[in-house]
């Protein structure tokens, strides 16, 4: 197949970029069986694997396309695709496969970096399939600089017009505006339609490093709440509501079965901004529930807790902080408060370290006085002034908690006089029943192998006015329909991924 004969013109960043067209080229990926391993879960391998996916544990297909000189993108799509059906069932792979594309430079050539997993979820049959052939359809994006606005970016920003208030926010939940609220800000409500309030945000991720991957245009709109609104006056009694995001993520790891901490490097605060005057602002919507019966039922959730001091950099440069010293107190304690923890289910922990000495050291993490794991480091060049700072260990491992507060204990073993130990983080896993504490209480929906994908949800509580929101999407959360029992709220969600929710009374 031959791609029509078209430039195309599209206005990027600044630049006038000309597409030109490629033949596609047939593509065979060569499989074969391996040992099933933890590091590879599929048990399979092929020639184009380069690396193994961290999260996933399955091999990655990698292509690199070299660059005609001028070009500095490239398109890769994949057609004519042929699968064939994996009995093996891994969490976490979609429907559709998606390439990754990195532009890369070495020997002053520019290369393009296609990866991507060659597995997909069958949408109609539910099976894992594996990608055995297909066409690459390559187009080359070659750039003229012109003076020219890129056209895929807004010509104004939406805070060009209007007047904006920022909010900073620290911690994940569901925040309330009140009226007294805005009055403190020096708005005035009576004066304000409520329907027209509209609310902003980027969310708190970090911007990427590379100033060469995309970002955001503008600030998108954020879904929230406005009770009250209908009547179109903002009444004393009225507030809004909203979700707001900690720069702090979670991020699920269905593989792992555990909660992967993402810590902002470079903030603390997520910034929302609101303003009013906004035709058609979006509004938090009503969660579609499944029409099929559940396929089983969950009571319980992956708590995930982090210790974290960012207090000290080693070298007094970079982005790794650290926290604890381990000098003279070689031996330190560190306490998790796991409330309605589920007895008998294994926990995980991971901890991340490292040491400064001329000679070997180690770290030793145990629980209930039983040595869990220890972490080996070398010791450095005898010239610490002009070798290695410090080397780095970390350790993941399962561990039974016996009670709702754990506590580990971590111990440097040095063998200098001058040997230093430090801490980077302590992050730990624990399955909790789903009993609703507090005002509002954030959970989330992992699935589980060889479990369906219509799980009903069951959060005990007493109170009958408990809401909860699907959170998985910062700008759109949508309000989830909940029946009630006397000691329950229950809901049904499709779940071929895992999902975030957050439940409120409403109380605070």
């Amino acid at each position: 197949m031959t791609l029509k004969n078209i430039i195309r013109l599209s206005i990027l960043s600044g630049f006038l970029f000309l597409i030109l067209p490629l033949s596609a080229q047939q593509k065979i990926i060569h499989w074969q069986l391996e040992e099933v391993t933890s590091e590879n879960v599929l048990g399979q391998w092929f020639q184009e694997a380069s690396f193994i996916d961290d999260s996933l544990n399955v091999p990655v297909y990698m292509e690199e396309v070299l660059l005609p000189e001028g070009s500095n993108e490239l398109e890769y799509r994949l057609t004519n695709q042929q699968f064939e059906t994996v009995e093996v069932k891994i969490a976490g792979i979609g429907a559709e496969i998606k390439p990754v594309i990195t532009i890369v430079t070495e020997r002053k050539q520019k290369k393009a970096r296609v990866c991507f997993i060659p597995l997909r979820l069958n949408p109609e049959s539910g099976k894992l399939e594996k990608l055995v052939s297909f066409e690459a359809n390559l187009n080359f994006l070659k750039n003229e600089q012109k003076n020219i606005t890129a056209s895929g970016f807004a010509a104004t920003s939406v805070l060009a017009s209007g007047k904006w208030y920022k909010i900073g926010i620290a911690q994940t939940g569901i925040y309330k505006i009140s009226y007294q609220n805005l009055k403190e800000w020096g708005l005035n409500p009576d004066k304000i339609n409520p329907q027209t309030i509209s609310l902003h945000s980027l969310g708190g991720k970090m911007l990427p490093e590379s100033n060469s991957q995309p970002v955001q245009d503008d600030l998108p709109p954020v879904a929230i709440e406005v009770i009250g609104e209908e009547d179109g006056v903002f009444d004393p009694q009225d507030y809004i509501l909203f979700y707001g995001e900690s720069p702090h993520k979670w991020i699920i790891n269905i593989l792992g079965q555990k909660l992967n901490h993402q810590t902002n490097l470079y903030e603390d605060t997520t910034y929302y901004y609101l303003t009013y005057g906004v035709q058609n602002p979006l509004r938090i919507q009503d969660f579609v529930t499944p029409t099929l019966s559940a396929t089983h039922r969950v009571d319980e959730y992956i708590f995930p807790l982090l210790h974290e001091n960012n207090d000290q950099q080693l070298t007094k440069s970079g982005k790794e902080w650290y926290g604890e010293t381990f000098d003279e107190n070689s031996s330190q304690n560190f306490t998790f408060i796991v409330p309605n923890h589920k007895a008998g289910e294994k926990g995980i922990i991971e901890f991340d370290v490292a040491g400064r000495s001329f000679e070997a050291n180690s770290f030793v993490l145990s629980y209930n006085q039983q040595e869990l794991s220890t972490i080996s480091l070398a010791g450095m060049s005898a010239n610490l002034m002009t070798g290695l700072y410090a080397r780095k260990g970390k350790a993941l491992l399962n561990f039974t908690p016996q009670s709702d507060t754990i506590i580990f204990n971590l111990t440097h073993l040095k063998n200098h006089l001058y040997s230093l130990g430090y801490l980077n983080y302590i992050e730990v896993n624990v399955t909790r029943h789903l009993i609703f504490n507090g005002h509002q209480m954030p959970f989330t929906y992992m699935p589980r192998p060889q479990t369906g994908q219509i799980p009903e949800i069951s959060l005990q509580t007493t109170h009958s006015d408990l809401r909860i929101w699907l959170v998985d999407d910062l700008h759109q959360p949508q309000n989830i329909p909940v029946q009630l029992s006397d000691t329950s709220v229950y809901f049904k969600i499709q779940a071929y991924n895992g999902h975030y929710f957050i439940a409120f009374d409403g109380s605070s």
